[in-house]
């Protein structure tokens, strides 16, 4: 995974506050973006893998 979404996750009151998001807002963001990672590593796959 990305060292931003670690960081995210292991920090993730920190981020909280700096963000100002409830913990389930944060939540749906950390899920997004572990979606978004995997999407686009996909199509990565698809593109450079011929």
């Amino acid at each position: 995974m990305s060292t931003v979404l670690e960081c995210i996750e292991q920090n993730s009151h920190e981020t909280q506050r700096l963000v100002d998001l409830k913990y389930e807002q944060l939540e749906q963001l950390i899920s997004e973006a572990i979606a978004l990672h995997k999407l686009t590593g996909y199509y990565r796959h698809l593109i450079f893998d011929f």
